[in-house]
């Protein structure tokens, strides 16, 4: 799997980390090598600033990670808000130094998944890094219509005792609507994530992708969940209307 390391606001940080886990002959082995055991192939990025919730976007191959300082209480809530308003779910690790207001710090703590401080070391980091990415191979979503929980390593989405096998372009389809729920996906917004991900962006491709996984969905909650079409608009994960009596009888 690959890990996207990004790294927002902190250029020391970034050094750091890049010195662990980027590539190159200073490069410290320890972490990388931890990471590689677990078949994590690591990347790192520096960001200056949030724009907008695109330099949050997930990795359509692997997973991202975004390290930030806990220290910056307006990036943090800045982070917030846009994970928040995109439905996104990338964890973010806070480096909190000792100096730091704690109080201030715990506010944003529900966004923050874990913390470090300062002088963490390359080993520490590592060990941080599999424990979040491992949790984030199995994701549990709730609805209405109950707990669908979507197991990436084994392509597997589940929900009441039920369970569906995905393909590979399924597994990231249904992350991708599962975290907005109920959100209108422009055909905008799918045509991104489709070249993200290295797929063809064609709308033939996009329908046939969206067609196989509503089937899977229809099928794993027994017609209650499906992804419904909106014309000129684009597709929404919702509640299936229930059946009127006759059918159902």
């Amino acid at each position: 799997m690959n890990l996207a390391i990004n790294i927002i606001g902190s250029h020391s940080t970034f050094e750091k980390v890049k010195a662990a886990f980027g590539e190159g002959p200073r490069r410290l082995h320890r972490g990388t090598e931890l990471l590689g055991r677990a078949g994590i192939v690591p990347s790192v990025t520096y960001i200056e600033a949030v724009a907008s919730e695109k330099d949050l976007a997930i990795a359509p191959d692997g997973l991202t990670i975004i390290v930030v300082d806990g220290g910056d209480s307006a990036l943090l809530a800045r982070l917030s808000h846009l994970r928040k308003k995109a439905g996104l779910t990338v964890p973010v690790i806070g480096i909190a130094s000792s100096e730091a207001n704690l109080q201030s710090m715990a506010q944003h703590s529900r966004g923050v998944a874990d913390w470090l401080f300062p002088d963490f070391s390359p080993a520490e980091l590592a060990f941080r890094l599999l424990a979040l990415a491992t949790g984030c191979q199995r994701s549990v979503h709730r609805l209405p219509c109950g707990e669908i929980t979507l197991e990436r390593e084994r392509r597997a989405i589940s929900l009441n005792g039920r369970s569906v096998r995905l393909s590979p372009t399924e597994v990231a389809l249904a992350e991708f609507f599962l975290t907005r729920s109920s959100r209108v996906i422009s055909l905008a917004e799918l045509v991104a994530f489709f070249n993200e991900s290295g797929k063809s962006s064609a709308m033939n491709n996009i329908r046939v992708a969206i067609y196989q996984l509503r089937l899977k969905l229809e099928e794993l909650s027994n017609f209650r969940l499906t992804l419904v079409t909106l014309y000129r608009q684009g597709y929404s994960l919702r509640q299936a209307r229930p059946a009127p009596a006759s059918l159902a009888a």
